[in-house]
């Protein structure tokens, strides 16, 4: 708006200068110019006479446009404050961690906290204990994603105490380097329906289904040596039959209590995958730090048949944990006996970091975010390259996750960064056919086709 002003200003003291010279000596400027004879001020003027009314033009249109443009955004800004305040849906805005930072009065009636009180606090911190798991699974995949969540059903911790079931969707803000900076969103009361228990019960009954049946598949996703070109290690990859995304799977599992049972089943199955590698790949699974507190997982990997020094555990959890200490202590026999650990999703948010510095894990995984666009990117190249340093301060190897193209693998492999996984390389895969192929293909030599790789279908 400021930059219009001034436009307007210059156009006017221009349209002013060249009126001026055009009533002062259009007479004169005139006859001396027919003549042969003109000052280089009469050429002026007659510029001036023949572009007024242009300058008129476009001076009154860049006005109009100006106050039209003026007046929409004051009513827009009218018709949102409006709506915020008799709105009975709970409208909210919050940074990229969930604190408040703009809140409606609809607080107040819904969970009885005005809005003054809800600023400045976090949205989880309001969330019922039981749905706080599918709560941060949603939001850590919002901002991985870029995207936001619709319809999203939580029960919400009243001021009084008691559960209050609310319905609510947001959409994500994003700065100039298209990192998720907040959310806006709205809540309102749940619909009257199946009831919380209810659909609790049918999670667990369905999670019970898929372990007794053994429907859950093991995907793998080559991860490939940027030094020699060569397929060093896979990662484990749940596949459910109804093809919904894994991680609302585990969220929805560890909500209806039955979350640890499912990873247990599913490491269970990605540790039988390794008997499809070659002896001198790796085998990479994912565990939350519940999983691995769990005296489950130690039954599961602590075998005297399993080559435990070709399993990575990745800890996936994108919050803070409070039980560091309990986790390396529980890790100190299966990570002496050769286990590796990694950090996933590094660079997804301040947690990561946490888990970086405090776990000291021999393999740090860059989350996507980074890794899109890295090769036009000055910030994210300045932020991976400082991974890549703490890594080695920490006598630990990088793995960049989300790779899809080849300007992303060399600009990568220029940082430093010791092995890729992606779509540009391969696609997961249940094909255990595919998976034979990996052994004898030369992963770096250009071009790198994503059709050569791995079958579409398999994804």
């Amino acid at each position: 708006m400021l930059k219009g002003q001034r436009l307007l200003r210059l156009l006017g003291v221009v349209v002013a200068i060249e009126v001026l010279i055009a009533i002062v000596l259009r007479g004169p400027s005139i006859e001396r110019v027919v003549q042969g004879r003109p000052h280089p001020v009469d050429y002026l003027a007659v510029v001036g006479m023949l572009w007024l009314p242009l300058l008129l033009a476009v001076i009154w249109r860049v006005s109009s446009r100006t106050v039209a443009l003026r007046r929409d955004l004051e009513d827009r800004e009218e018709y949102l404050t409006s709506l915020a305040v008799t709105s009975h849906d709970w409208i909210w805005q919050a940074d990229a961690e969930l604190n408040i930072v703009a809140c409606s009065p609809a607080s107040a009636q819904l969970l009885g906290y005005s809005a003054p009180e809800m600023i400045g606090r976090g949205l989880f911190d309001f969330v019922y204990q039981d749905d706080q798991a599918l709560a941060r699974a949603v939001h850590a995949n919002a901002v991985i994603e870029r995207c936001g969540w619709t319809d999203v059903d939580l029960r919400w911790r009243h001021r009084s105490g008691q559960a209050i079931r609310l319905q609510g969707s947001a959409t994500p803000t994003v700065n100039n380097f298209g990192l998720v900076i907040g959310f806006r969103g709205s809540r309102r009361t749940a619909p009257e329906g199946t009831s919380v228990e209810q659909a609790l019960a049918q999670v667990a009954q369905r999670t019970r289904e898929v372990i007794d049946r053994g429907s859950l598949q093991i995907a793998l996703q080559p991860i490939i040596d940027l030094h020699t070109g060569r397929w060093s290690g896979a990662e484990a990859l749940s596949r459910f039959a109804d093809g919904e995304r894994p991680d609302l799977w585990f969220a929805d599992a560890h909500r209806a209590g039955v979350g640890i049972a499912l990873e247990l089943h599913a490491l269970s199955c990605a540790v039988e995958s390794l008997a499809d590698l070659p002896d001198d790949v790796y085998l990479s699974i994912n565990a939350s730090p519940a999983v691995i507190l769990d005296p489950g997982l130690h039954r599961l990997l602590d075998r005297p048949d399993l080559p435990i020094h070709r399993v990575v555990l990745e800890i996936t959890e994108h919050t803070a944990v409070s039980r560091y200490a309990d986790i390396s202590s529980g890790l100190r026999r299966l990570r002496e006996r050769g286990l590796r650990l990694a950090v996933d999703d590094t660079g997804a948010g301040y947690a990561s970091f946490t888990h970086v510095l405090e776990l000291r894990p021999d393999i740090i995984k860059l989350d996507r975010s980074l890794v899109t666009g890295i090769d036009v990117d000055a910030a994210r190249r300045a932020f991976v390259t400082a991974i890549v340093v703490l890594a080695l301060e920490l006598d630990a190897t990088v793995t960049a996750e989300g790779v899809e193209t080849t300007g992303e693998l060399n600009l990568l492999r220029q940082l430093g960064v010791h092995t890729v996984q992606g779509h540009l390389l391969a696609r997961p895969t249940v094909h255990k056919s595919v998976v034979k192929t990996w052994p004898t293909t030369d992963w770096l030599a250009p071009p790198v086709v994503l059709s050569d790789r791995s079958n579409p279908t398999s994804a």
